[in-house]
């Protein structure tokens, strides 16, 4: 039960991405019919990509590419529940449309060339043929809408992100983006280019984006130094541990010890896990707390029958305060599944704090939003 579309570990780091999830997701086999024909009045052209960049630049409109192959049941969800719908139509007016399946010859060129790595993939390109922008894996309508019209305003995409470093060189945080960006939609050596220009500017991490890129250097030279990457218990933390000790940056501590937790779980040493969250919530942004709060006390729950500390009592209540508290002030603006997620996350705070009274209360609250959902359902009952 998650209020929002997006699936992630509670590792939030959503900024230093470098390169992307390498794979191609295989399900049960379901063939995108006409995926190059018709979307109500919306043309998807089964063409060159010449072609369909030479109308762009008369109609003075981006090409929006969408990646796709046979079998990936992800694609055909895209398809079907967003792309061919009425509802989309007023977004994808505002480019013409190019498919592309990724299995073709020419499909293959068009992953190179854009850097592909996930599918479904829908990339948006200016008429000049450069790269500007992705939206990965499956996104429903209403998220779909969102993404397409800050593109169009031109909010956060690689064109606009490279003349704001353009025209202030030396604003590292400008620069920071801008290599997030060209990480994101896998332009790795742009990315790395970046990074090293504000390693130039900022060796010692002062700056909040020096600091998160000396924290991406830490992560890269653990993994590096590793005898064996893919075992996590040969990977030496200490220097993390370390830089997160000198650190004032809270965005740079946020991430440095949410990465600590996600190792620490992954190598089996949960009192560690439970440490490094400890010490990720006080540095939580506040876009982010929330959720990721409601994360870690499913988590906390999961493990609540280990030996839990004073410690982590006194934050699971701390974070369940803030999860009412956020539940009550989206009474009237959010879905009630939304506020349902947060006081699941407030009841399993609550009851690992110590107030089980409270937090059956709090269930009660959620299942009163959500009757039909299993997991409170079976949460109430756990709290009995």
């Amino acid at each position: 039960m998650r209020a929002v579309t997006t699936r992630h570990d509670p590792d939030p780091d959503y900024s230093m991405t470098i390169s992307r999830a390498a794979h191609f997701v295989l399900a049960c086999s379901t063939s995108l019919v006409a995926a190059a024909g018709q979307s109500s009045s919306i043309t998807w052209h089964d063409r060159p990509l010449a072609d369909s960049l030479a109308e762009a630049a008369t109609a003075k409109r981006p090409v929006l590419v969408y990646f796709w192959m046979d079998g990936s049941q992800h694609c055909a969800d895209l398809w079907a529940q967003t792309l061919s719908t009425k509802e989309a139509e007023k977004d994808l007016a505002a480019f013409v449309c190019h498919s592309a399946k990724a299995t073709t010859k020419s499909g293959r060129a068009l992953v190179q060339r854009f850097h592909v790595r996930t599918l479904p993939s829908l990339v948006v390109v200016q008429p000049d043929g450069t790269l500007d922008d992705a939206v990965l894996g499956f996104v429903p309508p209403a998220a779909f809408s969102t993404e397409m019209q800050r593109v169009v305003a031109g909010t956060q995409t690689v064109s606009t992100l490279r003349a704001a470093v353009a025209a202030s060189p030396t604003d590292l945080n400008k620069r920071f983006a801008y290599a997030q960006k060209l990480g994101f939609v896998g332009d790795q050596e742009g990315a790395k280019a970046q990074l090293q220009a504000i390693r130039d500017q900022d060796p010692q991490g002062a700056t909040t984006a020096g600091a998160e890129v000396l924290l991406f250097d830490v992560r890269q030279k653990i993994s590096d130094a590793a005898p064996d990457k893919a075992n996590l218990t040969t990977w030496d933390l200490q220097p993390m541990y370390s830089r997160l000790k000198v650190t004032k940056q809270p965005t740079v501590l946020f991430k440095g010890h949410s990465w600590l937790a996600q190792i620490e779980g992954q190598r089996g040493d949960r009192k560690k896990q439970r440490a490094a969250w400890r010490a990720a919530w006080p540095h939580a942004p506040a876009a982010l707390a929330s959720e990721w709060g409601a994360e870690i006390m499913f988590n906390y729950w999961n493990q609540r029958e280990d030996s839990l500390t004073t410690k982590d009592r006194h934050v699971a209540r701390a974070i369940a305060k803030h999860l009412i508290a956020d539940a009550d002030a989206k009474d009237s603006q959010a879905s009630a599944e939304q506020r349902a997620f947060l006081l699941r996350g407030a009841a399993c705070g609550l009851a690992l704090g110590g107030k089980l009274l409270q937090a059956r209360k709090v269930i009660k609250r959620a299942i009163e939003l959500q009757p039909d959902d299993g997991e409170l359902v079976a949460l109430s009952d756990q709290l009995k």
